[in-house]
């Protein structure tokens, strides 16, 4: 498999999805964090775990054993991060014939998807990827953007999301929706920490109006 194209940056729900993981060390311990911080439902099978691991003992199914392809059974991605780069290779071509997910870790050819570096702020989730060939440059543009991102951005999203099946209930007309849309995320980006939900209601009424007219 020849990787030569970029990676599209599907967003997926992992939520209570099956994610196995197949390696104890440092490695494996990071995409655990990662996972739980989206609430992958995980299971992580090695003979020998980083002590790291003990504090998600209540958190993840762990089985202590070596890769058995039993193992892949219902899962819905997995991640290869073992130090046998012939076990993860089985576990790649056994992914692969099962029609699974399959991420091995340092290994670009053998990724049907990728980690990237990610920002997760609330509700706010962007991911940065140099598309397997400089993870290090990832981490910098992360910090990078990171850096730009203001503090109020988390609460106006918060906002639109209780408002948006009142604006598409309310307001008929898909332009004038748009625009509702458009004057909200502007207002908000006038007033930042000041924006609240009465400015949502003041624009909502002053487009109902418009609504009505036509």
């Amino acid at each position: 498999m020849v990787k030569w194209l970029s990676y599209f940056p599907f967003f997926i729900d992992v939520k209570d999805k099956k994610c196995t993981i197949f390696g104890g060390g440092l490695v494996a311990l990071r995409k655990v964090e990662a996972l739980l911080d989206f609430g992958a439902k995980i299971k992580l099978i090695s003979p020998k775990l980083h002590d790291d691991f003990s504090k998600y003992n209540k958190k993840i199914d762990i089985v202590i054993d070596s890769y058995k392809p039993k193992y892949l059974n219902g899962s819905f991605f997995v991640i290869a991060a073992t130090n046998n780069e012939q076990v993860n290779k089985e576990i790649f071509y056994e992914c692969e014939k099962n029609k699974i997910l399959i991420n091995v870790v340092d290994d670009i050819e053998k990724c049907v998807f990728i980690f990237p570096s990610y920002i997760k702020i609330d509700d706010i989730s962007i991911g940065i990827t140099s598309s397997g060939k400089s993870p290090s440059m990832s981490k910098q543009i992360k910090k990078d953007i990171e850096n730009i991102i203001p503090n109020y951005y988390s609460n106006v999203i918060s906002l639109l999301g209780k408002y948006r099946d009142t604006i598409k209930n309310r307001i008929v007309q898909d332009s004038l929706r748009m625009k509702t849309m458009k004057k909200i995320v502007e207002k908000a980006l006038e007033e930042k920490e000041e924006f609240n939900k009465n400015h949502i209601e003041a624009i909502i009424e002053e487009f109902l109006k418009k609504d009505i007219k036509n």
